[in-house]
């Protein structure tokens, strides 16, 4: 079984493998043996080219950017909304998780249209911002279905009350944590 999956790895590896050594094969030396063959010498200029030819740094700049940028705003957003849901126990708080499930169950390309119109009629068309607010909310759904099961699971009896100063249950008997079933929560 072992070399079963030995075996499937190696296939799997092998594109990867051909796109490198090809990467670095002169074109007379790929031409005369094939993509197969291991180059005779290494040959930096088409990564050169590569490079300077797309503006890479400026795509691999825009890269960063935009995935921090979402990452930090889905966060934020998937966190006060999964906190409200999660933790407020609203009233609905099912229908709104079904909700949000049926959000991320959407196929993207279905709104790349409505997407599209919106982001033109806004003037976000062609911009990073426009970008990153659609890949932010559209990633908050998920965030927000997942951080409201777990909040929602966490033990009630370790939150105050909103307004009140006193400890919650647990520090005023004077334990310090909480025992949730195979779970340990730290409570003050």
């Amino acid at each position: 079984m072992l070399i079963l999956v030995a075996g499937v790895g190696l296939l799997m590896l092998f594109p990867f493998w051909i796109a490198v050594i090809n990467a670095f094969k002169p074109a007379p030396d790929y031409i005369a043996n094939g993509p197969v063959s291991l180059p005779t010498d290494l040959d930096f200029s088409a990564l050169a080219d590569f490079w300077t030819g797309v503006d890479f740094n400026r795509k691999l700049l825009n890269s960063v950017v935009i995935s921090g940028s979402v990452a930090l705003i889905a966060v934020a957003l998937s966190l006060l909304s999964a906190f409200a849901i999660g933790i407020g126990r609203i009233r609905g708080r099912v229908w709104i998780l079904a909700l949000f499930m049926l959000a991320f169950t959407i196929p993207q390309e279905a709104l790349v249209y409505p997407l599209f119109v919106l982001t033109r009629d806004l003037g976000l068309y062609d911009t990073m911002t426009g970008v990153i607010i659609i890949l932010a909310v559209l990633q908050s759904a998920f965030g927000t279905y997942m951080l409201s099961s777990v909040l929602g699971a966490f033990p009630r009896r370790c939150w105050r009350r909103p307004g009140s100063t006193a400890p919650p249950a647990s520090r005023r008997s004077g334990s310090s944590s909480c025992r949730s079933p195979g779970r340990r929560w730290r409570c003050w």
